[in-house]
């Protein structure tokens, strides 16, 4: 059982979750670029594809690397909750 496990969580889970945040990630990359119409699929799924290549190959370069800029966009996700969080404190006392 713990096999059959790790076999789909290592081939199907993991890439697919990775799959999604490539995706909403390159729709944001992309949005800008396509500003009066929405961007065809081949240009989504390419761009996502090397937002994934872009990250192994920086992993496989320095992992050192790799974790500076996993914590880089931590702190950039937090600061920005924050600022979301702060903006709703404002706006209810209005």
């Amino acid at each position: 059982v713990a096999f059959m496990f790790v076999f789909s969580f290592v081939i199907v889970m993991r890439p697919v979750s990775a799959t999604g945040v490539a995706l909403a990630c390159a729709e944001y990359v992309i949005a800008p670029f396509y500003s009066d119409c929405t961007p065809s699929q081949l240009v989504l799924k390419c761009v996502a594809a090397g937002i994934i290549l872009l990250l192994s190959l920086i992993n496989c370069l320095s992992v050192r690397l790799a974790t500076g800029i996993q914590v880089v966009t931590t702190l950039v996700k937090a600061v920005v909750l924050v600022v979301i969080i702060l903006g709703g404190v404002v706006t209810l006392f209005q």
